[in-house]
């Protein structure tokens, strides 16, 4: 009886495997747009288990081995309604084709980014320094040390017109307490013909001023600041020219052009004219050499006219690791007043950061 009862229990045993592996299902589909574009990469999830599959990219998909009854499916994609299915597993292939998702529209908050310039990156370093940023001054007729006059502690004074004599004071200091540099290289022996109260502002990328202490990199030795012209050494090809027509017969003329290609190779063109009658009126006391008498009134100035011509070429390289730049340039100037003229020309290299 009991070799019987084993026998029958085997026979059992047989039957209900076959029996139970028949007991597990198949979910497929194709997931879509409104559009009834595939989806790829949306993700299909039976709720409850770690079973799931992504569809390919055709939008389809497919979850084997689910066992019989009510499953949850959760599909989803970024930037589309997450959809959520009820299914009922009662034979072996269930088939969800033709599922379409909404677009899901959202509206974000909020974003705010923050970038910085380089004339404000200047301004970030441990020293008391100012930036210009000459770019917002372009093509107007400012000068220079017009410019410079907008940054607080920095007077520049004129005695007169177009070309007039000069004084330049950063906190008070003025003199050789304070430098003056062209991309890092001292305008000592520049001639009075490259003075800030004649360079055009299109002429510089930004103005750097320092009050106090000045960076090692310029190699100065003033006590009390410097500024420091900044010229373009971008990658890419500019060309910009302006011309200003004003009272007293003033003409101010500016061309710059450049190509800086992106394996470094430099080349650079400045050119600037400035010219004045300077017959402005003055309140004077005039003699008369008959009577010898001297009578106040108003007269215009006769013997101040002022004109200078300059031109900077440079050629070299930018933006290598020895150095930020290379150039190897001439510098040509002539400058002349009615009581004094003066040509000066310079030749220089330039090396290191601007």
């Amino acid at each position: 009886m009991s070799k019987f009862k084993v026998v029958w229990l085997f026979f059992f045993l047989i039957i209900s495997f076959p029996s139970n592996s028949q007991q597990l299902a198949e979910v497929k589909g194709s997931v879509t747009n409104t559009s009834n574009e595939p989806i790829h990469g949306a993700t299909i999830v039976l709720s409850g288990t770690n079973k799931g599959a992504k569809a390919d990219k055709n939008g389809f998909f497919k979850i084997s081995g689910i066992s019989f009854g009510n499953h949850q499916v959760t599909i989803s994609a970024v930037g589309y309604q997450t959809i959520h299915r009820s299914v009922t597993c009662s034979k072996n292939v269930i088939d969800l084709s033709g599922i379409q998702m909404t677009p899901d529209q959202k509206i974000m908050a909020e974003v705010e980014v923050i970038g910085r310039s380089t004339a404000s990156e200047i301004t970030r370093q441990p020293y008391n320094v100012s930036a210009i940023d000459a770019k917002k001054l372009y093509n107007t007729t400012l000068d220079i040390g017009q410019a410079l006059n907008r940054v607080s502690g920095v007077r520049l004074r004129e005695s007169g017109g177009v070309g007039s004599n000069m004084s330049f004071s950063i906190n008070g200091f003025s003199g050789n307490q304070v430098k003056l540099f062209l991309d890092g290289i001292p305008m000592d022996n520049f001639g009075s013909s490259f003075q800030l109260n004649n360079i055009p502002i299109n002429f510089a990328e930004r103005v750097e001023v320092y009050k106090g202490v000045v960076p090692v990199w310029l190699g100065g030795d003033a006590l009390g600041g410097a500024v420091n012209i900044v010229t373009k050494n971008d990658p890419g090809k500019y060309l910009d020219a302006s011309y200003s027509y004003g009272s007293f017969n003033t003409h101010k003329t500016a061309v710059n052009a450049g190509y800086i290609s992106n394996n470094g190779l430099t080349m650079t063109l400045s050119a600037f004219q400035n010219y004045s009658d300077n017959n402005y009126w003055v309140n004077v006391r005039t003699a008369d050499f008959e009577t010898g008498k001297y009578t106040k009134g108003r007269r215009r100035r006769f013997h101040d006219a002022y004109r200078n011509e300059t031109m900077v070429y440079n050629i070299g390289v930018s933006n290598k690791k020895y150095a930020d730049q290379l150039l190897f340039g001439i510098t040509l100037g002539e400058n002349k007043k009615k009581s004094r003229p003066e040509t000066t020309w310079t030749m220089f290299m330039e090396a290191g950061k601007p």
